[in-house]
């Protein structure tokens, strides 16, 4: 019997590649299925190697939509069909996904690449006459370097590598962690596991610009390649490390002792009827991704003792006493309700409070008396802005131009 329902996870149709990472970064999790249209059926699916091999390509993963890069190629299978037609359209299709359905044709599972190699498995006990019986297993040594493969699930990056060339380094199936060498590649600094991968891409981080040394894991043990298996998951038990080296007597580097070769050495143990310990499998979880920060506060600016409020009601004397203290910060102008912030500095700042002048005094000059426009033109002229001053005597006519010089214009 099959468990079709336990390694993938469905995300929306406008999902983005942030939320691929965020559902990939579950330890059950190998497969997400993207949503059709509306959110109903299945359009297509992104596995962690195809993950990777996009994330490769130097992606945005905030602004990329899971759709526009998922495998569409899927063969949907019923699910009462024969375990030896079923292997046969699979091998024969070779498709990207294999979803399993119900007579009524709704949604079942997923028939993950574990679970096709069972069905061959039962396939080849099925056709198997001779009955052979279960072959005896090799003999297992001790130590550790001769009883786990400690070659096979990672590779090298250099100190100064990005996480797009993470992406392309962990793009291969077989490849689950990376070991990233110390400055002047000297020794290793720290690790970056795939899940740790998905978490940090899962962020929105820009993968050509970002280093992997800045999310590396550094926790790491060292271990003798002759220490016995009982001793190492002691050690790995107790320290609970983020990885685990395995060095020669010479301390030169021998390999990288993976979750799953741990889980190895537990079992190896177990059918050695070495019960000293009771430690469950490792299982490498994620937490989810922090919430994002909430926004700032708005910010009152009206009551910043270094912002000048510059108000409709007696905008002369302020704009005046800006002009003359001249103080730096924003300056704000209110008008119809709304705030406006200028803030500059200098010259710029001047200029711009001049030009503010000249908007609000537009605003309100027919609200000004004779007598407020007339010391609104004298203190222009003092100002020696003699062009915005006759301007203003022009737009009043013969009264305003009698009243400041005594005579008909």
């Amino acid at each position: 019997m099959l468990e079709l329902r336990d390694e993938f996870a469905f995300v929306r149709n406008d999902a983005n590649f942030a939320d691929v990472a965020r559902s990939l970064g579950q330890s059950s999790v190998k497969v997400v299925l993207v949503r059709g249209k509306k959110n109903k059926g299945v359009a297509g699916a992104i596995s962690q190697t195809h993950f990777l091999k996009v994330c490769a390509t130097g992606i945005d993963p905030v602004s990329t939509l899971a759709r526009t890069k998922m495998q569409t190629d899927l063969l949907r299978l019923r699910d009462d069909t024969p375990l030896d037609h079923a292997v046969e359209v699979i091998q024969e299709k070779d498709p990207d996904a294999v979803l399993i359905l119900s007579g009524e044709n709704k949604f079942v599972g997923y028939l993950s690449p574990e679970d096709f190699r069972e069905v061959q498995l039962a396939q080849q006990k099925m056709g198997d006459k001779k009955g052979v019986g279960p072959s005896i297993p090799p003999p297992v040594k001790e130590d550790v370097s001769h009883s786990l493969d400690l070659g096979d699930e990672f590779v090298f990056v250099r100190n100064d590598a990005i996480f797009s060339d993470a992406s392309r380094t962990l793009a291969p199936s077989h490849v689950k962690v990376i070991l990233v060498r110390a400055k002047k590649d000297k020794g290793i600094a720290g690790v970056l596991t795939e899940p740790e991968f998905l978490k940090v891409c899962a962020t929105g981080i820009n993968p050509n610009k970002t280093l992997v040394n800045k999310h590396m894991l550094t926790d790491i043990l060292r271990i003798r390649s002759d220490t016995p298996l009982k001793e190492a998951v002691k050690i790995i038990e107790e320290k609970d490390p983020d990885a685990v080296l395995v060095l020669s007597d010479l301390n030169r580097f021998v390999g990288y002792l993976s979750p799953a070769d741990y889980n190895e050495a537990i079992e190896l143990l177990k059918k050695k009827k070495i019960e000293v310990f009771d430690v469950p499998q490792i299982m490498p979880e994620i937490a989810p991704p922090p919430p994002p920060p909430p926004p700032p506060p708005k910010q009152e600016i009206l009551l910043i003792d270094d912002v000048l409020n510059v108000s409709q009601k007696n905008v002369v004397e302020h704009l005046a006493q800006i002009l003359s203290e001249g103080k730096d910060g924003p300056v704000i102008w209110q008008e119809d309700g709304s705030d406006v912030l200028y803030s500059t500095t200098g010259w710029h700042r001047s200029q711009l409070i001049w030009n503010v002048i000249n908007v609000v005094v537009n605003h309100l000059w027919y609200d000004f008396t004779l007598a407020q426009r007339m010391n609104l033109v004298t203190w222009l002229l003092q100002k020696k802005r003699r062009l915005q001053a006759i301007r203003y005597l022009l737009e009043d006519g013969q009264a305003l131009f009698k009243m400041r010089f005594g005579m008909d214009c």
